[in-house]
């Protein structure tokens, strides 16, 4: 089984945005993947997080609509 890799966090400071670093960034998680002999990277954004969703699907990331993600709090 190829492995695969989960983008848990990609964040950019304000004063950043709009340069290309969230791009650069992406495509170097790409080139590592690659390089890792992984078959797919993964991630998420909040549904309301349109920016992100506009820049993954024009790196090509797919929209994954078959699963329900769940969460359970267990701390202060």
């Amino acid at each position: 089984m190829k492995r695969m890799w989960y983008l848990n966090d990609l964040y950019v400071v304000e004063s950043a945005r709009q340069q290309g670093v969230a791009r650069a960034l992406l495509k170097r998680v790409v080139s590592f993947a690659r390089e890792t002999d992984a078959l797919t990277v993964k991630l998420a954004t909040a549904v309301s997080n349109q920016p992100a969703k506009l820049l993954y699907e024009s790196e090509g990331y797919q929209k994954i609509i078959a699963f329900d993600h769940y969460t359970q709090r267990v701390g202060a």
